[in-house]
């Protein structure tokens, strides 16, 4: 997934050239949007008492509210000030990328660029942590996705759902975050209560460096075989102190059955299917390979069988 929102602050900065630079007259609506960009807070108290709407959408700004450059830019001074004022949370922004439609909120914004403090203030004002994005990402999967522990911090004490699941991708925040070195991210997620043996909802192509280099189309992955075939070893530790069954297995959706021997020594399955140790030990011709030997190592001394 790739990240999302980058939109808001080139249209902003596009609209602070041609106002401060260009000596373009700026009307109050816009002077109000880039004053809440830059952090302004005493301008933009100064604006709201002369009556300029804090829900406005700046036609310069491309649809960007106050509150959404504000969130975005994590200028918390000015969200508080915004939301005092009776700026809606809530107000969704279309934005394009490739094709795609997405919905961007000042929520969304403030998750994904891990801006803890506006998470909070957000929640506070009545923002449900689970609200569902045009791509059907929630708040909680995009801080997971970065990394944010802090802003997944406010988003869990608000009441997220850490085992929603992602449509498009099948995947948690919990399985997200296996997708990356983010130990402290995962063991958050399983301390909120995250099922560490949830399977994902859909399929998903696997490239092992140990089969020819084809891939394989499996479903049933969990977050400790995204975790092994990652290499990040630190997740893969923290599933397992959590829970994790190492012997859950993955289907082929595609392969017959195939005889045991296969892949040259590496860990195989007769039936086409694999748990946690086949994901690391199909990695091993990495150059990294070394992490893989010790993941299969602890795997192994959690009873994932051969």
């Amino acid at each position: 997934m790739k990240k999302l929102g980058s939109i808001v602050v080139p249209a902003i900065l596009i609209l602070m050239y041609y106002g401060y630079i260009s000596g373009w007259h700026l009307h109050p609506e816009d002077k109000l949007l880039i004053a809440a960009a830059e952090g302004n807070t005493a301008k933009v108290q100064k604006l709201i008492k002369k009556g300029v709407d804090v829900n406005v959408r700046a036609e310069a700004g491309k649809g960007v509210t106050p509150l959404m450059a504000a969130a975005y830019k994590g200028h918390k001074e000015v969200v508080s000030a915004l939301l005092q004022a009776g700026a809606d949370p809530n107000i969704q922004m279309k934005e394009t990328q490739e094709g795609e439609t997405l919905i961007l909120t000042a929520m969304r914004l403030a998750s994904q660029e891990g801006k803890a403090d506006i998470v909070r203030l957000l929640a506070e004002a009545g923002v449900n942590p689970d609200t569902r994005f045009e791509d059907d990402a929630t708040a909680l999967i995009l801080a997971a996705q970065f990394g944010h522990k802090a802003a997944m911090a406010e988003l869990l004490r608000a009441g997220a759902n850490p085992d929603l699941y992602m449509a498009d991708s099948g995947m948690t925040a919990l399985m997200m975050s296996a997708r990356h070195p983010y130990k402290e991210v995962a063991s958050t997620l399983l301390q909120a209560g995250a099922k560490p043996d949830l399977r994902m909802t859909e399929s998903m192509s696997v490239k092992f460096i140990g089969s020819q280099g084809e891939d394989k189309k499996l479903t049933g992955i969990t977050a400790l075989m995204i975790a092994a075939y990652n290499g990040n070893i630190d997740v893969v530790e923290a599933l397992l102190k959590a829970g994790a069954d190492p012997n859950l297995r993955a289907k082929d959706m595609e392969a017959r059955a195939k005889p045991e021997g296969m892949f040259e020594g590496r860990i195989a399955d007769k039936h086409s299917s694999y748990n946690a140790i086949s994901f690391a030990a199909l990695q091993q011709q990495r150059p990294s390979y070394y992490v893989y030997e010790q993941i299969i190592q602890m795997l192994l001394d959690h009873g994932a069988e051969k």
